[in-house]
């Protein structure tokens, strides 16, 4: 006999806020952002603001999208269950709104070295 057994929401959660926080400088890409007379102070709160944001907008998409899971019940029978807002992060939203953010904020990409 197989049983899956299905996570429970606020685990499904942590995990994806975890994944968020974790990958956050993966969002932007390769390579970097310029502005002319930033200091490097008002960079990093900029850097971090923009990559709260990109957080947000991918636990935001994860939130609109279900995940689906099959399993075996105990009696033999296939089972299908969704669960809305339980779908994986959207790592192209996360970085098309650092991008956009960083953009609004006056500063320019530069390609890595």
């Amino acid at each position: 006999m197989i049983e899956f057994r299905l996570p429970s929401r606020a685990v499904a959660h942590a995990v994806l806020l975890a994944a968020a926080v974790t990958l956050a400088a993966c969002a932007s890409g390769s390579g970097g952002w310029s502005k002319a007379n930033v200091t490097a102070e008002a960079m990093a709160a900029d850097l971090d603001e923009c990559a709260f944001i990109g957080q947000a907008a991918a636990l935001s998409a994860a939130n609109r999208s279900t995940s689906t899971y099959v399993g075996v019940s105990a009696t033999g029978q296939l089972t299908t269950t969704q669960l809305p807002g339980a779908g994986a992060l959207s790592y192209m939203e996360q970085g098309k709104a650092f991008d956009k953010c960083m953009t609004a904020r006056g500063y320019k990409r530069v390609a890595a070295p």
